[in-house]
């Protein structure tokens, strides 16, 4: 669990850099610093039950179903998706620091729960294959994604997202695995947007260009 210990003093170091002494910046009224401190505290109180609960098997097990506040990290940016509307776009830097943030500590966390739970799950036997179905978590970071698309791209997004989360299920895609994919998903959904609504360059300016 050392490894849970280093990594999350070391989001702590590179959070201080998005996450204090901008009460006054323009974006405020649309993705003020409290977001990314919620979500960061969400993660330290995760990563700390995880390195004090994980040194028994049973302890372990339990860590590993908590919802980790996933349900209130979509809450929160499903507030700001609302929120901001079409000014979206101005707030993705800051909000992609976060998820950043965010989808590194799960990476870690997997990494050093995973073989601890496989135990635990089958006292030793093998593991059994994962049940064949998207999480809702995953299903929940999934359709934010879409919604974050401009709506005439949605539908042909929808499906893409969706069958690489049925796909991933129906492999070896457990409940973690699955939930760091689709905060990838969701981060890679924030410049997606933005190459979307990018109108493209008109004749006269790709002549100009050539």
């Amino acid at each position: 669990m050392r490894d849970l210990a280093r990594t999350r003093d070391v989001a702590n170091e590179r959070e201080v850099a998005i996450r204090l002494g901008r009460p006054n910046k323009p974006l405020d009224g649309y993705l003020s610093p409290n977001l990314v401190l919620d979500l960061t505290r969400t993660r330290d109180l995760y990563l700390s039950r995880a390195r004090d609960s994980a040194r028994d098997l049973a302890s372990a097990l339990d860590v590993a179903r908590m919802p980790i506040g996933g349900h209130d990290l979509l809450r929160i940016l499903d507030n700001v998706v609302a929120r901001c509307g079409r000014d979206f776009d101005h707030v993705d830097a800051e909000l992609v620091e976060a998820l950043e943030i965010v989808a590194a500590s799960l990476d870690v966390m997997i990494g050093a729960l995973n073989p601890i739970v496989a135990v635990a799950e089958t006292g030793g036997r093998e593991q059994k294959a994962p049940a064949f179905r998207v999480g809702r978590m995953s299903r929940g970071m999934t359709g934010l994604a879409v919604r974050l698309l401009p709506p005439h791209h949605r539908g042909q997004y929808r499906e893409i997202f969706m069958s690489e989360m049925w796909d991933l299920a129906s492999g070896d895609g457990n409940w973690w695995t699955q939930l760091v994919y689709a905060l990838r998903i969701l981060h890679h959904a924030l410049f997606l947007r933005r190459e979307l609504l990018t109108p493209p360059p008109s004749t006269r300016e790709r002549i100009k260009s050539s």
